[in-house]
């Protein structure tokens, strides 16, 4: 793919009942990434089809609510990467 962008809606969240939405826009067929907190701790792993929309739902990989702070969201796919931050709020 020529390029690989990530938008983070909304941005500083709060999780309303549906969760975090991670738009991925590419030309790829699948995306993958990760979610990371401040101190470089993996807290998610999401993978994505062609359309590109992950929804985090705010919980860590042992599937507790993730605490209030600053989150890094990595993406990537067809040999590039991007990235993003996010402020989780409560």
């Amino acid at each position: 793919i020529p390029s690989l962008s990530l938008v983070v809606y909304p941005n500083p969240a709060q999780f309303p009942a549906i969760g975090l939405d991670l738009k991925l826009s590419g030309n790829a067929t699948a995306y993958a990434g990760e979610i990371y907190d401040l101190s470089g701790r993996l807290v998610h792993r999401f993978s994505a089809g062609g359309n590109g929309r992950v929804v985090w739902d705010g919980r860590d990989l042992e599937g507790a609510r993730v605490r209030p702070g600053v989150y890094f969201v990595r993406a990537h796919a067809g040999g590039h990467e991007a990235s993003a931050r996010v402020v989780v709020l409560r």
